[in-house]
């Protein structure tokens, strides 16, 4: 895609990754389309590669032994559907004959979002009540490092190696 093809009339347009040869152009593209206000659509596409196996979308890859290859499903499980007279929410993911996700808000009917400020502001209550810690002063400042790094590598276009702290250890 070219910035010229934005001189159509859309009406929204589905982005695909990359957007450009380099980040600079992948930014003057996004810049471009914000200018027009135009809706975006971003396919799904999430690849994790590990050193046993790899997470593609919804599909999990990897090596039991290394003569066993296996791959299982990730499965968005959800209430009251094709006739299930439960209600409508989320039940959570299951892979193969395991759970992976259980909602620990069950019979709600809540976004993915509402389910996610729910559960930190029952764990920030329960942390309150003298309960574990949700998310720790480490966590939280691995994480503000690596967005930093992240923000770096956009202005740049190069990669960036974060420095190692104490508490990414």
């Amino acid at each position: 895609m070219t910035v010229d093809a934005l001189k159509l009339p859309l009406k929204g347009i589905l982005v695909e990754k990359p957007l450009g040869h380099t980040a600079e152009s992948g930014r003057r593209i996004l810049d471009a389309i914000k200018a027009r206000k135009l809706p975006m659509a971003v396919p799904l596409g999430v690849l994790i590669r590990g050193s046993r196996g790899e997470i593609r979308d919804y599909d999990f890859r990897y090596l039991e032994a290394f003569d066993r290859p296996e791959r299982l499903e990730l499965l968005r499980q959800n209430a009251g559907e094709d006739g299930n007279l439960e209600g409508l929410w989320h039940n959570g993911y299951s892979a193969g004959a395991e759970w992976v996700y259980r909602n620990p808000f069950p019979y709600a009917s809540l976004s993915d979002d509402e389910i996610a400020i729910a559960t930190v502001l029952a764990g920030v209550q329960a942390y309150m009540e003298g309960g574990p810690e949700i998310y720790s002063f480490a966590e939280a400042a691995q994480d503000q490092g690596l967005s930093l790094g992240i923000d770096e590598a956009l202005k740049t276009g190069q990669p960036v190696r974060t420095p190692d702290t104490p508490w990414s250890r």
